[in-house]
């Protein structure tokens, strides 16, 4: 037990005063108004936890773990810290089954126990287990491999070196139900997500331990009005906590304010404005395919504004340079339109997207950059790869968003990214793959 004492603490009534936090066992038991404490410039406030985390800013979870790489975990720890999460779970989406064993391992080093985090592990957030998010989904695939989904099989967590803290899976994945009660007798969250199932199925679920929902609204069966489905089925049950991706663009933001005034209690007060930095990524690999996501699902945006694009160029590279008073530069090398591919294709790149954005004096400041790769100028060609990057800049001042996306090319040919900030106007950036020299 121990107890921390602030001059400026976020009371529960939503108040800032002298206060005595108390924690046990990594629990709250109690918070005390005090008459004063001496003033460190410091503010007491409670952290968010982030049960979905597939990757931050250029980091990816997946390959972090699977290349065991040190330098980009603890990378990923001191974004997750700067942005306010204490407590975290690496998500790892549907793979080849062979390709958990090893990941699970490496993020299990990292799982720190109950306990006191806060005088445990100052400089990094907790590690509560990792987050399955597949293999065992239902038929809402979304942006997973589908030939990699499996029917549920208990035998999966019993392999796992680490125990997991959430596994998401589809209600109507045959043997979920075996599964759900497998990981409830091992103290792991069965979560529903990537639904579409029956109303029996969905009752069978929750009857057998399930008590989460995985990213409520997006790949699951809806709201329809003469055929409700999974959404509407939480939204009217008391026995789970839901997650939401709220940052206004996986989730329409009157959407969320129907998540917030429903019976769900996941949404009655979690609700923020502030976000980091984060990136959106998908990719598809040979062996899986990765959605990777920095925003917290508990972390609610309930306004949008329109920011205005500068520009948008593809570069080779950039750097951050300090220069004379409060000002940065960024060198760009190599901007570019078209390239020579390095080999016959098919060919995968990775080209650095770079935009300047411009925030109005009179705006909040918070917004969300979207680019969408397309393989032509309309909104209904292919999709290859989506990016969502929420993001915060001073009022009156100027901000930029890189985006690190890996695209497959099958053929030479162009390609569009499709950038805008929050609902704003597409703006659109042509890239051209050329025959190797």
């Amino acid at each position: 037990m121990f107890r921390l004492e602030c001059a400026r603490t976020l009371l529960p009534d939503g108040n800032v005063g002298p206060a005595c936090v108390e924690v046990d066992g990594g629990i709250i038991t109690s918070v005390e108004s005090l008459t004063s404490v001496a003033d460190n410039g410091r503010i007491l406030a409670p952290a968010f936890v982030d049960l979905q985390v597939n990757g931050v800013d250029d980091i990816d979870v997946w390959r972090t773990a699977r290349d065991q790489d040190r330098a980009a975990w603890d990378r990923i720890g001191s974004l997750l810290i700067e942005q306010g999460v204490g407590t975290w779970c690496p998500t790892l989406v549907t793979a080849n089954r062979d390709r958990y064993a090893e990941a699970v391992s490496f993020i299990g080093k990292f799982v720190e126990p109950q306990g006191d985090p806060v005088l445990a592990y100052p400089e990094r957030p907790r590690v509560a287990g990792v987050h399955l998010e597949g293999p065992f989904l239902g038929s809402a695939i979304g942006a997973h491999r589908a030939d990699l989904v499996e029917a549920a099989d208990v035998g999966f967590l019993e392999s796992m070196s680490a125990t997991p803290a959430i596994i998401t899976v589809g209600a109507e994945n045959p043997g979920v139900v075996d599964v759900i009660r497998a990981a409830r007798r091992a103290g792991i969250v069965a979560s529903i997500g990537h639904s579409r199932p029956s109303r029996d199925q969905y009752e069978a679920a929750v009857d057998a331990g399930a008590r989460m929902i995985t990213h409520l609204f997006n790949a699951m069966s809806g709201m329809a009005h003469r055929e409700p489905g999974l959404a509407t089925w939480v939204l009217n049950d008391d026995r789970v906590v839901a997650g939401l991706i709220a940052d206004g663009v996986h989730v329409h933001p009157d959407m969320i304010r129907l998540a917030r005034t429903g019976r769900c209690r996941s949404y009655r007060r979690w609700v923020s404005r502030r976000f980091g930095g984060t990136r959106c990524r998908h990719e598809r690999r040979e062996d899986h395919s990765r959605w990777s996501t920095g925003v917290a699902e508990f972390v609610a945006r309930d306004t949008l504004t329109l920011m205005q694009i500068v520009s948008v160029l593809f570069v080779e590279n950039f750097a951050l340079r300090q220069a004379p008073g409060p000002s940065t530069r960024i060198d760009i090398t190599g901007a570019m339109f078209s390239m020579a591919a390095p080999q016959p294709v098919p060919v995968t790149l990775d080209p650095h997207l770079i935009a300047l954005i411009h925030c109005a004096p009179h705006q909040s400041g918070s917004g969300v950059f979207e680019v969408v790769f397309r393989r032509g100028m309309n909104e209904d060609d292919e999709q290859i790869a989506r990016n969502v990057s929420p993001f915060t800049v001073e009022p009156g001042k100027f901000t930029y968003r890189l985006v690190k996306a890996e695209l497959e090319f099958v053929d030479y040919g162009q390609i569009f990214a499709h950038c805008r900030v929050d609902r704003g106007p597409w703006h659109l950036v042509p890239f051209t793959l050329l025959p190797p020299a």
